[in-house]
C-alpha cells in the first residue's frame, strides 16, 4: 500500500465506507533524508496522528481549505519582515 493510500483509509460511517478529508486528521511531518546518484537531498515522511477532536480546530481547518478550494488563498514565499516578526 502506498503512503498516499495509507493516509486516505475509508472510515466506516452512517451510509457505508467514506473517505475523511484530510483536513480532519492531524499530521505529523518530519523531514528524511533520501539521494540516489544524483545527489542527496530532503524529502517528507507524513504520518497520520489520529482525527481532529476539538470542533474549533475542525471548523478553521474546514474554512481554510473550502477558501483554498475557492482560490481565496495565495501562497507566498516568506519574506524578511515575516522572518522577524515570528522569531522566536
Amino acid at each position: 500500500m502506498s503512503k498516499a493510500q495509507n493516509l486516505a483509509k475509508k472510515l466506516q460511517g452512517a451510509n457505508g465506507l467514506f473517505t475523511p478529508p484530510t483536513y480532519s486528521h492531524i499530521y505529523k511531518l518530519s523531514t528524511v533524508q533520501m539521494s540516489n546518484d544524483k545527489g542527496t537531498w530532503f524529502g517528507w515522511d507524513v504520518s497520520k496522528v489520529g482525527p481532529v477532536k476539538d470542533k474549533s480546530i475542525y471548523d478553521m481547518a474546514k474554512s481554510f481549505a473550502v477558501s483554498v478550494g475557492k482560490g481565496e488563498v495565495e501562497a507566498k514565499p516568506e519574506t524578511k519582515e515575516a522572518k522577524k516578526e515570528f522569531s522566536l
